[in-house]
């Protein structure tokens, strides 16, 4: 009997570290942010100045994932400006509903800064954001309560965009700083965090 018993709870016990295991590279993995140098072609890019935009795929009305990331990117562009004195990062916030208006997309990231941008993926324009991300964040979606969250951090050279890292929506702002200073051209800058 005590052999059964001690059987069917290693069972149980190995069954509970296997899920344990799956969880955890669920919720971890995606904070590390990954690297790229993959080109990136969106029609709203033509026109951005400056070299830096991070872009963040959401939806007006979200209550979780997209305040948090947007207000993340708010910190990251407001320590920016203070301490580089330049207008060379965007924020770009894209709308994720199937062809939601502009208008409200711009309203929702204005709300947040008013120099955020907010952009609409058209039906037709889906598998331009899939190519140029490589994720399934960018996905034509009618009713969602929940989404994956990324901050993309795409950066220009020699005239043409760049996907330099991908973030996961909860990562610190003193973090995406760095990243900004590393990647930047002007010796003269120095971002650091408040």
């Amino acid at each position: 009997m005590f052999k059964i018993i001690n059987h069917v709870f290693v069972k149980y016990l190995a069954a509970f570290c296997l899920v344990s295991l799956i969880a955890a590279t669920f919720i971890y993995i995606p904070s590390i942010p990954m690297q790229s140098q993959k080109k990136v072609y969106l029609p709203w890019l033509e026109n951005i100045t400056g070299n830096h935009v991070l872009v963040f795929g959401g939806y007006p009305g979200c209550l979780s994932t997209c305040p948090i990331a947007l207000n993340t990117l708010r910190e990251v562009y407001l320590n920016y400006q203070l301490r580089t004195k330049s207008n060379d990062l965007q924020v770009v916030f894209t709308n994720i509903l199937q062809n939601s208006s502009d208008d409200l997309s711009n309203k929702y990231a204005k709300s947040f800064h008013k120099d955020f941008i907010g952009v609409s993926i058209k039906s037709d324009q889906i598998n331009d954001y899939r190519r140029s991300f490589s994720m399934q964040t960018f996905q034509a979606i009618n009713d969602i309560t929940h989404h994956p969250g990324y901050i993309y951090y795409l950066h220009n050279q020699n005239s043409q965009w760049h996907l330099k890292q991908v973030f996961s929506s909860d990562v610190e702002h003193s973090h995406l700083l760095k990243i900004l200073n590393k990647h930047n051209q002007r010796s003269d800058y120095y971002v650091s965090s408040l």
